[in-house]
């Protein structure tokens, strides 16, 4: 077992938090991970990680030796990026990480065919709503979420689209309680919550005008769940125009208060920063951007 092993499971369990989660992206058993990381602390001869079974934390040289371990490991992915390029040849694992709407509309359906295309690329591909970190730097590229400093900074990205929020409900829920007329009314009703979103109770119009709701009837973190409870008739759902299209287009779920349009919201795809830029990554970013010029996608407006 190489020393450089034990460092890149040592940076996933960081960036994890957990030796669980770490143990799954790098493929392989719990107990190996805990093992790299015992004999790296060995060899070292000091403790790196302060654990217990609810929490882990970097002890001072823990700290240290993290930024040393990410120098390394981004030298050598410069490395491997400058061995693809000499080659020609787009290869290696490529590791997303996708919101769930992203996932569903624009990378499930092409996977095969991109496989096809590059069948030297293996793909990794983990699907979650909660909004990346600077510190996911595992993930090769990171598509269908907004911007905030903390990534915008450490990361290159590229705008996709921009799709509007706005609230949408089950016909069989304005049967029941009628329909808003403005933004007032919706104290009114019923709602269901993005957990992830920030502020999560908080409704925007472009007027101005702000609606706090303080006793949401659900709360969940992610789209899927979110989307299902709204069609069952559980309340009003603020959400994307982008991944309720869909349900918009076949009658499932309704627009609500269309005549107070809300904010718009931005997505892009990060990608991380090399001297020598990945063709797996380059090759995987124009595939995308080439269904999007091709497919009829849900979203008015396309900037690429």
């Amino acid at each position: 077992m190489s020393r450089y092993s034990k460092m890149i499971s040592f940076i996933h369990v960081v960036e994890a938090q957990s030796f669980v989660l770490a143990a799954q992206r790098l493929h392989i058993s719990n107990s190996a991970v805990s093992k790299q990381i015992k004999l790296l602390e060995s060899d070292i001869g000091q403790t790196l990680l302060q654990r217990n079974t609810r929490h882990l934390s970097l002890t001072e040289l823990g700290k240290q030796f993290y930024v040393y371990c990410k120098q390394l490991e981004e030298k050598m992915q410069s490395a491997n990026n400058f061995i693809d390029f000499i080659q020609k040849k787009p290869q290696g694992n490529l590791k997303i990480l996708s919101s769930v709407f992203f996932s569903e509309i624009f990378i499930n359906p092409y996977l095969l065919e991109f496989k096809s295309r590059y069948p030297l690329i293996s793909i990794d591909l983990e699907i979650n709503d909660h909004h990346p970190t600077a510190g996911q730097g595992h993930f090769d590229i990171m598509a269908g979420f907004s911007q905030n400093s903390k990534i915008s900074e450490a990361l290159k990205c590229r705008k996709l689209f921009n799709t509007q929020l706005l609230l949408c409900a089950a016909p069989s829920y304005l049967k029941q309680h009628g329909s808003p007329q403005n933004p007032d009314d919706l104290h009114k009703y019923t709602f269901i919550l993005n957990a992830i979103a920030k502020p999560m109770n908080e409704i925007s119009f472009t007027d101005g005008t702000n609606v706090v709701i303080d006793t949401p009837d659900f709360i969940a973190n992610n789209t899927t769940t979110l989307k299902a409870l709204c069609g069952q008739g559980a309340g009003i759902l603020q959400i994307t125009k982008a991944c309720v299209q869909e349900e918009l287009n076949d009658g499932s779920l309704v627009e609500v208060l269309s005549a107070y349009p809300q904010l718009e919201r931005d997505v892009y795809l990060f990608y991380q920063s090399q001297e020598y830029e990945s063709l797996k990554v380059r090759c995987f970013i124009d595939y995308v951007l080439e269904k999007f010029q091709l497919a009829s996608h849900p979203v008015e407006a396309v900037e690429i």
